[in-house]
């Protein structure tokens, strides 16, 4: 029924909306990611530098880079899953904004069939 398109399109449009918001999320929290990265980038970096300075410093210093390579790694591989999670969100909305332009296709549609019956009904009551 055209009631239960009107229905179905407006939860579509919700969905959409959610997904906006959780797409909007996502993306937030991969900035986040990308700023720690850098932050951990930048700290190990002047871990190197220190290496240099001291063979003493090298062997506390080694081990502290490897720490932060490996949270460095980690940060790296959430912001891959984060940001392949967002693409698929993405791909999401676009399927429900897809979803919510061919029910209101279809909707237009079924109204101008509605339509296109009761002018049809009229002209033959008046031919009766």
């Amino acid at each position: 029924s055209l009631e239960g398109k009107e229905k179905e399109l407006q939860a579509a449009v919700s969905a959409a909306s959610k997904e906006t918001t959780e797409k909007d999320t996502l993306q937030q929290q991969c900035n986040d990611l990308t700023a720690d990265r850098d932050a951990v980038k930048a700290s190990l970096e002047g871990k190197e530098q220190e290496l240099q300075a001291s063979i003493t410093v090298a062997k506390k210093e080694t081990t502290e880079k490897g720490t932060l390579q490996q949270q460095n790694n980690e940060l790296v591989a959430e912001r891959d899953s984060l940001k392949a999670s967002l693409e698929g969100k993405e791909k999401e909305l676009q399927a429900a904004v897809s979803a919510a332009n061919k029910e209101t296709s279809e909707k237009g549609a079924l109204q101008q069939q509605c339509n296109n019956l009761a002018a049809e009904r009229d002209a033959l009551k008046t031919s009766l």
